[in-house]
């Protein structure tokens, strides 16, 4: 299987276990609009994160 490599941003859950990624930032209505899953922390390498 080949995966191609791409920019997501994610926001850490409620629960703080894992995050919820996005495929860009667009907004429509008021929400972001793609959405591609919740997945565990275990799962990503975090890089470039602004606090």
């Amino acid at each position: 299987m080949s995966i191609k490599k791409e920019e997501y941003y994610g926001f850490e859950t409620a629960n703080a276990r894992g995050y919820n990624v996005f495929s860009d930032m667009k907004v429509d209505k008021d929400v972001l609009s793609n959405w591609i899953g919740s997945y565990p922390k275990a799962y990503f390498e975090v890089v470039d994160d602004k606090k």
